[in-house]
């Protein structure tokens, strides 16, 4: 069951009581807290959906350096990490993407600027795209950076924004080049 992360809904609705981004994230996160755990009570894996992660560099700050967006991002994975502290890791995952809007994507935050940002978030799962032309060679992040194993890669590997029929041997070189790096375990 999906269900937007805070720093979603803090671009969605305007903070306009809070003193800055931080308390406004942080109520929100404790807001939210009681559809997630609703969630996971149910039995249901949590999905929280952060676009704002990657979308939200080139949304809301594309112009400022990069440390100014790494610093707005870990509070909003801090406050979704204080929102989620009661459900186990493994029955969740974190989605994170760029934006399915049509566009040229130029400003889009490189999967490798924030991945020690995104590896600090409490859901196992890691579901993200990697077929789009601009972040498919998002593999290659990890040769550098080893994957926690804890944590599991779910990688979009169909591109949804395209009208082309993915050639089988292009899917499949996808799913080869993550698994070269990360490894698989047998089912």
């Amino acid at each position: 069951m999906t269900a937007a992360s805070p720093g979603i809904i803090s671009f969605f609705l305007e903070n306009g009581y809070y003193p800055n981004h931080e308390a406004y994230v942080y109520a929100l996160a404790d807001a939210i807290k009681q559809e997630y755990d609703a969630i996971s009570q149910a039995g249901l894996l949590l999905q929280v959906d952060c676009p704002d992660l990657g979308a939200g560099r080139s949304a809301l700050i594309a112009h400022a350096p990069l440390e100014e967006f790494r610093r707005w991002a870990m509070i909003n994975l801090e406050a979704l990490n204080y929102a989620v502290r009661d459900i186990p890791a493994d029955r969740m995952r974190l989605h994170l993407c760029w934006g399915n809007h049509k566009g040229p994507h130029q400003h889009d935050v490189p999967l490798r600027d924030i991945i020690d940002l995104v590896l600090q978030a409490r859901p196992a799962g890691l579901s993200f795209e990697a077929a789009n032309p601009r972040h498919e060679h998002g593999w290659t992040v990890f040769a550098e950076v080893k994957l926690p194993e804890e944590k599991v890669l779910i990688p979009g590997i169909l591109d949804s924004t395209t009208n082309f029929i993915e050639h089988p041997k292009l899917v499949a070189q996808r799913i080869a080049h993550f698994a070269s790096l990360v490894g698989v375990l047998a089912t």
